[in-house]
């Protein structure tokens, strides 16, 4: 996401047939102090990502100030009761600056996702067929499907949807990716019958943190929902 757009980026291995699942841990984005130092001298920003930049230098200073805040009173209490030693404290102190250096970058809603306007950029994820257009985002055509951190929402084909289950997500959390296909000119009610490990429907499941979201979403085949 960022100032510069959406791009998709392909799996090292691809899937045909099958139960298959994937994992994905969210890591830490840059702060927007380091997006700002990182803009080539001659770029030209929109009024939209100058307002972004702009509040998310001020948010991040206040972030910073509230944590400093916070650690003086504490060390000073500790100080008090007797339990901090001077070594202890620049010790502290040096974890202090540490923490600054790489301190967070979007601010959290309650709801676990990013915020909106926030500047470090956005995801999304998912499960896409080779076809599908990577000089855009998954779930922009037909040949993929997948969530974005804000709200969990679900996106195919370039169709939002918001109130599915899904649930935001953010740095730390880990996002499973689960995928069922049938096995071209295979008889899956008959074999599935046999042996349950048999697909019996195309569809596919979001997981966070090894919790199910929603419902299942079904590319081609018989099942409408899962529990």
């Amino acid at each position: 996401g960022g100032m510069r757009g959406y791009r998709m980026v392909r799996g090292s291995q691809g899937v045909e047939a099958g139960n298959w699942y994937y994992e994905v841990e969210i890591l830490d984005p840059p702060s927007v102090e380091e997006v700002v130092k990182a803009l080539p001298n001659n770029v030209r920003l929109g009024d939209g990502v100058r307002e972004g930049l702009k509040r998310g230098l001020e948010k991040e200073q206040q972030l910073q100030q509230q944590h400093q805040h916070q650690q003086q009173q504490e060390n000073a209490l500790a100080l008090a009761q007797g339990n901090l030693k001077e070594e202890d404290e620049n010790q502290n102190q040096n974890q202090l600056q540490e923490q600054k250096r790489k301190k967070r970058k979007v601010t959290l809603t309650s709801e676990g996702g990013v915020e909106q306007y926030s500047v470090g950029g956005h995801l999304r994820m998912g499960w896409s067929m080779r076809t599908g257009e990577l000089q855009a985002p998954v779930g922009y055509d037909r040949w993929s499907y997948g969530i974005r951190d804000i709200h969990g929402s679900k996106i195919h084909n370039s169709k939002r949807e918001d109130k599915w289950g899904g649930v935001g997500f953010r740095s730390g959390d880990v996002i499973g990716f689960a995928i069922c296909l049938k096995e071209d000119g295979l008889d899956a009610h008959a074999h599935g019958r046999k042996n349950p490990n048999v697909v019996t429907s195309n569809h596919i499941r979001f997981f966070k943190n090894g919790a199910p979201m929603g419902h299942f979403i079904v590319s081609r085949g018989v099942k409408t929902g899962g529990e």
